[in-house]
């Protein structure tokens, strides 16, 4: 579960509590099963990405809606990083201390705090009674992240929704963090090219949570 800790400080703050979810569910969900005789989704990586990082998340203890900004913050991490490798993108310098603390300063001006979330390290607001992702000094809008995924998976996306949820409720809470990622390469859209649609398989999914119900 992730646990939050304000910006420039040791002190780590209580972790949230949990969701109850089964841990074991007896097979993987009809509905996910059905969704996935509808054929692929032809969508690109990034929101696959996104939407998974949020599953993760609200199986870890978040809001969906929480979820929803840490998978926006998760998946421009590694948009940028594919787009430096490729040299999409200029690979970015390394911050001067005068910036870094600059930085930091106003990060604990602002209230950030740092999350666990997906296995990563992310810096988060709290928005009223919910933690949102950060990008740039500013919390990020999970409508505005429900509305990019809405457009980018249109009708199938509650069918990708149900079979990300059947194999994240097959992962015990406190596991999911660090095999999600790993999970993700297994099941993400291949790669066929900068911006180019691949195929996402839903019974792929299904397979994964099948195996993973089978074994823990």
């Amino acid at each position: 579960m992730g646990r939050t800790k304000k910006a420039g400080s040791k002190k780590v703050a209580p972790a949230l509590k949990l969701k109850k979810t089964a841990a074991k569910p007896s097979k993987a969900s009809k509905k996910a099963q059905a969704a996935a005789k509808a054929g692929p989704v032809v969508i690109n990586r990034a929101p696959v990405l996104e939407l998974w990082v949020a599953v993760v998340a609200e199986r870890q203890g978040f809001s969906f809606d929480e979820g929803l900004t840490f998978g926006k913050l998760v998946a421009g991490w590694f948009a940028q990083s594919k787009g430096r490798a490729l040299g999409i993108y200029e690979r970015k310098e390394e911050p001067s201390e005068q910036k870094r603390q600059a930085r930091e300063r106003r990060d604990r001006e602002l209230g950030v705090e740092h999350v666990d979330c997906f296995g990563l390290h992310c810096l988060a607001l709290r928005v009223g009674n919910e933690m949102h992702a950060v990008a740039d000094g500013k919390a990020i809008s999970p409508g505005s992240v429900r509305g990019s995924l809405t457009r980018a998976f249109g009708d199938r996306l509650e069918d990708v929704k149900e079979a990300m949820e059947t194999l994240a409720a097959a992962i015990p809470p406190e596991r999911i963090g660090k095999v999600a990622y790993h999970l993700y390469e297994r099941f993400r859209p291949e790669w066929h090219g900068w911006g180019v649609k691949g195929e996402l398989d839903l019974g792929g999914l299904a397979a994964l949570a099948q195996d993973w119900q089978a074994h823990v």
